[in-house]
């Protein structure tokens, strides 16, 4: 059995996606996952390729996914320190070092678009500067396209 067929396996229907929490290589022992399924309800061959894909480069991706997130919490420091006020230097306090923002960034989750809806994995985490919207690192064929709160 591949790993896609594995991990859909511990995944139950929620509405129009299967969910649950599974163990995940580099994201943790309880990471939300979550498969959009089409207006057929049918599991797509592009998840099983991306949650092939996910688990077999994750190792080799962590490093540009923490980079990525790194750059985009230094670009929007200014602005949420504005909104954040008295509590910008608990909240977000400025980082040296890329692997500093695990600190305020946790709870990885896992989202799979439908291709009929743009066929985007997304990497879900919450932060402590924005608790309402977290964080989220978009990857389409091997690549991130971006990271922010869309």
């Amino acid at each position: 059995m591949e790993v896609a067929e594995k991990i859909i396996d511990q995944l139950e229907l929620t509405g129009h996606d299967l969910e649950g929490e599974i163990s995940f290589p580099v994201l943790g022992e309880s990471v939300l996952f979550t498969i959009g399924l089409s207006g057929s309800g049918e599991i797509e061959q592009s998840h099983k390729d991306s949650i092939n894909w996910l688990y077999n480069n994750i190792e080799l991706e962590f490093p540009k996914i923490e980079e990525a997130i790194f750059q985009y919490y230094q670009r929007v420091l200014p602005d949420y320190h504005l909104g954040l006020g008295e509590y910008a230097d608990e909240l977000m306090p400025k980082l040296s070092a890329p692997n500093q923002v695990w600190n305020y960034v946790t709870e990885p989750g896992v989202f799979m678009f439908p291709e009929d809806e743009g066929g985007e994995l997304h990497l879900e985490y919450e932060c402590t500067f924005d608790v309402e919207h977290g964080l989220r690192v978009v990857l389409k064929n091997g690549k991130i396209l971006r990271v922010g709160l869309e």
